[in-house]
């Protein structure tokens, strides 16, 4: 399974190291924080910590994922939603 999460605050941290310790082996992640000076080491570490790996685009992150979860604030979904909807398939 290939699962991808926009965003990777506590959430899916703790949800991808979750999947991680079930068996999932592919996870990634793009948080459009991540190259934040403030937020992007955290986020990073996050990922690293987890075992899940960075991607620099929406572009790069979803086409050919099982799943995508969106794990951004409620008042970004649409806007992001729309964003990633020509990635996938």
């Amino acid at each position: 399974m290939k699962i991808t999460f926009i965003g990777f605050g506590e959430t899916s941290y703790c949800m991808a190291k979750g999947f991680i310790e079930g068996g999932v082996e592919d996870i990634w992640t793009f948080d459009v924080m991540q190259d934040n000076e403030t937020f992007g080491p955290h986020i990073r570490w996050r990922a690293e910590d987890a075992g899940v790996a960075v991607k620099s685009s929406l572009q790069e992150a979803v086409p050919g994922r099982d799943i995508v979860i969106a794990a951004v604030p409620t008042n970004h979904t649409v806007e992001l939603a729309g964003q990633a909807a020509p990635f996938l398939s």
